[in-house]
């Protein structure tokens, strides 16, 4: 797979490679190109046949990085995300013990 992904982007590093969670999902791999931009190489996790390649950026991710960290770096948007959690718990306890 790995040797694969690095032919379909020639100059590129490989960084991460993730394996499937079901069969029918495909293999990718998270790679970064000389002018340091990331994309995604996506491959057939049976043949590794390169099926095609996505930008990093993406809906999913945005949505990640925001549910995460709120797009912050992970050292202050982790606590902050947290700390709502705290809250939203407490809300939903007072509004269980308040309802009749």
């Amino acid at each position: 797979l790995l040797d694969n992904a690095r032919a379909a982007a020639p100059g590129a590093k490989a960084e991460t490679l993730y394996a499937p969670q079901d069969p029918w999902f495909a293999a990718s791999v998270r790679m970064r190109a000389a002018d340091d931009s990331r994309f995604w190489v996506y491959l057939d996790p049976w043949s590794g046949e390169v099926r095609g390649t996505g930008a990093w950026a993406s809906f999913q991710r945005f949505f990640r990085q925001t549910h995460r960290h709120l797009m912050l770096p992970t050292k202050y948007g982790v606590p902050i995300v947290s700390s709502l959690a705290l809250l939203l718990l407490a809300s939903l306890v007072t509004g269980l013990i308040t309802y009749k």
